[in-house]
């Protein structure tokens, strides 16, 4: 029985390349896996059969969508993206609600110190949470890394040898719309800061990332002046406002900004990570790429652990220049504190070593005869000129009303194709060993795409 799942994907960049191979994994379990993004769902919900819907959303913006997918018969799971990196658990889980919880059926957690600090703060949905580690992390182990070999081999060929700067500043760069007046501000019209402590906490992480952005700056611009025979590429995080780095490295002939290629790409491609309290410390780290913290204004307060088990650390920009311009490549991961570090990292990350994510959540999913009906649409084709019709307005409307909005939402998910992941699920079938032509690709609703894996073909 092909059990249908729904895989909605809200940040391309982050998320994408790891549901593709959600979907592939899941269809030679026999599944029929559904991806695309989160709206398209939003916007096609009562026209998908019933089945395991992963949303990674549950804040009270999300409740409706959920209600009337409970309503059509799915099953509803958590995938949390937030959840790994953690300084305080109030804070990390402010967007959680005790009513977003007892819409879900399960709750996934990133390992065993998320799953301690999510049943602390709501002991009474125990049996809701479960370890599962999160498909982020099965696509960058060892075998994985060959996923990305032709975007590695395009950025190279282009680009030669780089360092990589990843930024994580979008509490200070946000992008300008007409409904945030501030961060800070968001958060608390959103309800999202609850007690004195969250305001506090949200305080001092904005002036964290206000000094550390100041000093990203001044390092960039102290890299062009001394490291003329080295590269610079900056890859600026989805929430920013790109254009205050483009006039920052204007007339730079050595620091340049990163082009439209996956993360993983870009940090595989590179000799080492500069980034400041961000996840592509440990994405480099397990990837074997060397991170670096450049991290000069300090507070632990709101500081997460993992980049610290994992980076070099440098408070001083002086020093990392120096530091980059005598530095030379090495396979790091055969050091013995390199294997300590993963065990260390295993209680954060149920994935990090042997397991596999993708596994650990089929594991948990619902088999029901009711969860095997095949898509009803009886012009696939008309559904898309409608959509497109559809969308144009909405989008022109959209755009005059606040162009800021529109602005975003284009950085964090452009579009999707086709062709764009029936590569990446061709490069996941070249790797892993099975056969190309038993796996089936359709786009049945605009924007939506189903694969399966058919075993008799």
């Amino acid at each position: 029985m092909k059990t249908n799942i729904y895989l909605p994907i809200e940040i391309k960049r982050r998320e994408l390349n790891a549901r593709i191979y959600f979907a592939v994994i899941a269809a030679v379990n026999g599944h029929k896996v559904t991806l695309g993004r989160k709206n398209r769902f939003s916007e096609f919900f009562n026209k998908i059969p019933p089945g395991n819907f992963i949303t990674k959303s549950i804040g009270p913006s999300n409740f409706k969508l959920i209600r009337e997918l409970k309503k059509l018969g799915h099953k509803i799971f958590f995938l949390d993206e937030e959840g790994l990196m953690c300084f305080n658990k109030e804070f990390t889980h402010r967007r959680i609600t005790r009513e977003g919880l007892e819409l879900l059926d399960y709750f996934f957690t990133w390992g065993k110190n998320h799953f301690s600090d999510i049943n602390t703060l709501f002991p009474d949905f125990k049996k809701k949470f479960l370890v599962t580690g999160n498909p982020r992390f099965d696509i960058i182990k060892s075998r994985a890394k060959k996923f990305y070999s032709n975007e590695v081999e395009n950025i190279k060929k282009n680009y030669g040898n780089f360092f990589l700067l990843t930024t994580k500043f979008a509490k200070i760069n946000y992008v300008k719309r007409k409904s945030v007046e501030s961060w800070f501000n968001s958060q608390l019209k959103k309800g999202l800061l609850r007690s004195e402590e969250t305001i506090q906490l949200c305080k001092k992480s904005i002036k964290h990332e206000e000094k550390n952005l100041k000093n990203f700056f001044d390092f960039i611009r102290l890299f062009n002046k001394s490291a003329k025979d080295k590269k610079l590429i900056i890859l600026v995080h989805p929430g920013e406002e790109v254009s205050v780095y483009e006039n920052l490295v204007r007339g730079m002939s050595n620091v340049s900004l990163a082009s439209s290629f996956s993360t993983n790409s870009w940090i595989l491609a590179s000799d080492l990570i500069i980034q400041n309290n961000c996840t592509t410390s440990i994405e480099a780290y397990m990837m074997g790429v060397q991170p670096i913290q450049l991290n000069v204004f300090k507070d632990p307060d709101i500081e997460f652990k993992i980049p610290k088990i994992v980076s070099n650390i440098f408070d001083d920009n002086q020093k990392l220049i120096n530091f980059l311009l005598n530095f030379r490549k090495e396979d790091f991961q055969k050091k013995q504190i390199y294997q300590n570090n993963i065990l260390e990292i295993k209680n954060y990350i149920e994935n990090a070593m042997d397991k596999n994510s993708v596994s650990l959540i089929l594991d948990t999913l619902f088999h029901d005869e009711f969860f095997c009906k095949d898509y009803n649409i009886i012009s696939p084709t008309l559904e898309k000129i409608l959509y497109k019709l559809k969308m144009f307005k909405r989008s022109t409307l959209n755009y005059i009303k606040d162009p800021g909005s529109m602005t975003l939402s284009k950085q964090k998910f452009q579009s999707l194709t086709f062709n764009e992941i029936n590569n990446f699920v061709r490069k996941i079938v070249e790797t892993e060993n099975y056969q190309q032509d038993k796996f089936k690709l359709k786009e049945y609703l605009p924007g939506l795409f189903t694969l399966e894996h058919d075993k008799k073909a």
